[in-house]
């Protein structure tokens, strides 16, 4: 199992952004092992970052629930991904934690079953 953590550029229509998981994309191609990428994607559902990220992995949420601000949440920019070269990964639980001291961010957990 490969873990990563990212925190992509914070600039509103970053073209650097879009590099980054164009990169992200790339060394993960050819893993023969699951990988588990989570972080700041610093972009919401729907857009070019993420849905460029849902083509070659799978998200651990559907209908994701917003990460920031930390009071009165809004936008869902802190997202897990998955990717299993036999697809036998299963995401038993998702979800973000009410924390509000640690960071401008509200945490998000997930917890992932994987198949042998």
């Amino acid at each position: 199992m490969l873990f990563g953590s990212t925190h992509l550029d914070y600039k509103k229509e970053s073209k650097s952004r879009i590099l980054q998981v164009k990169r992200i994309i790339e060394h993960s191609k050819s893993s023969p092992i699951p990988i588990i990428i989570a972080g700041d994607f610093n972009a919401s559902s729907g857009s070019e970052t993420i849905n460029l990220m849902d083509s070659e992995f799978t998200r651990t949420c559907n209908s994701c629930p917003p990460t920031i601000p930390v009071n009165n949440p809004s936008r869902d920019i802190d997202f897990i991904f998955y990717k299993h070269p036999q697809n036998k990964l299963d995401v038993k639980l998702h979800k973000v934690i009410d924390e509000k001291y640690a960071s401008d961010h509200l945490p998000v957990y997930a917890e992932v079953i994987i198949e042998h």
